[in-house]
């Protein structure tokens, strides 16, 4: 089976796109299965089959980082980037976050919400393993925030630049920013 990474159709619905497996040999199953149904082939409106493709993009990116589980925090972090790299370069720069791109282009309160809702995931999901990496709780959570709002960003920048050198930048640092100790405030 093919895996499937979300990508913004032209009409607002989203739909999945044949891709090659991450570097680890892809991405869970159950997602690439349930990403097949497709915005339009959803009952109960088209707003319900984009809430299901947000939960499918919110699924692949926590199952790509959970091999690193107990690593230390440089280890999630170079992990998480190397999954949105392994996007921009599988769709030579053409796909990104489907999360951001409903945060940003949707009139919907309710897609906003739940957009909202995936990014609380992951930020909760990633500081939870900066934790079970040896981060305390506090620089856990804002590296975390940092991760998150930066990778997001890079994404975005280096799709409307077409070239990689903005992620390039944004991921050296971020690993170098999870690699330093913790400050003494």
């Amino acid at each position: 089976m093919t895996p499937y990474i979300l990508e913004p159709a032209g009409n607002g619905r989203q739909r999945g796109t044949r891709r090659r497996p991450g570097p680890d040999g892809g991405w869970r199953r159950s997602a690439a299965r349930r990403a097949r149904a497709g915005g339009h082939l959803v009952r109960g409106g088209p707003g319900v089959g984009l809430l299901a493709a947000l939960d499918v993009a919110s699924e692949q990116a926590l199952a790509y980082v959970e091999p690193v589980r107990g690593q230390p925090p440089v280890a999630v972090v170079r992990r998480f980037m190397r999954m949105w790299q392994h996007v921009l370069d599988s769709s030579e720069l053409t796909s990104g976050c489907a999360v951001l791109a409903v945060t940003v282009a949707s009139g919907s309160p309710e897609l906003r919400a739940h957009a909202g809702t995936v990014f609380r995931d992951w930020h909760r999901y990633l500081t939870r393993l900066f934790v079970e990496g040896g981060a305390d709780r506090r620089r856990a959570r804002t590296l975390a925030a940092l991760v998150v709002s930066a990778a997001e960003g890079a994404v975005a920048i280096c799709r409307a630049e077409g070239s990689r050198r903005t992620f390039d930048l944004v991921a050296a640092e971020l690993v170098r920013v999870a690699a330093q100790p913790a400050s003494a405030d």
